[in-house]
């Protein structure tokens, strides 16, 4: 259920980019008989289990698996009528070559956490979190135009 929103907060600060969306977006998978609620939800079991067999195998086929899935938010924010499959499939493509990236950026927040913690989570709520949704908003447009520019052809469904 944290899915539906966290998919709807990424939603709302893709359309902060370019407008002043209400707030009321960050609820758009329950409104009415939108099926993108029942999508999210099964895109989230569907990662949970494929990551969950890959770590069977070994830990580190588990951690990549984890890291190819770190834009299914953002797929299904932009796109969300994707089957789960092919949401999974194009946060993978957005991601092949770009985890390195995503870990340095996730490192750089260090200090943040630091400061969150020596503030006992006060700035958790009012700047840390807005400010690391928002990054990581800009990280995945990034790379979503460079598959874009790239051909990537999992990424038609942006176009």
């Amino acid at each position: 259920m944290l899915s539906v929103f966290k998919v709807g907060g990424t939603r709302y600060f893709i359309k902060a980019q370019t407008s002043n969306p209400a707030v009321s977006e960050i609820f758009f998978a329950l409104r009415g008989d939108n099926k993108a609620f029942k999508n999210i939800i099964a895109v989230e079991l569907l990662k949970v289990v494929k990551i969950a067999l890959r770590s069977l195998l070994f830990i580190i086929p588990g951690i990549i698996k984890t890291f190819d899935y770190m834009a299914v938010h953002y797929v299904l924010a932009l796109c969300p009528d994707l089957n789960p499959k092919q949401a999974l499939r194009v946060s993978s493509a957005m991601m092949k070559g770009n985890r390195i990236k995503f870990i340095l950026m996730e490192l750089s927040f260090i200090g943040w956490d630091i400061l969150e913690f020596l503030t006992f989570g006060i700035l958790k709520h009012f700047y840390i979190t807005p400010y690391k949704l928002i990054t990581h908003d800009e990280f995945f447009t990034d790379i979503k135009n460079e598959g874009i520019k790239k051909g990537l052809p999992e990424l038609d469904v942006f176009r």
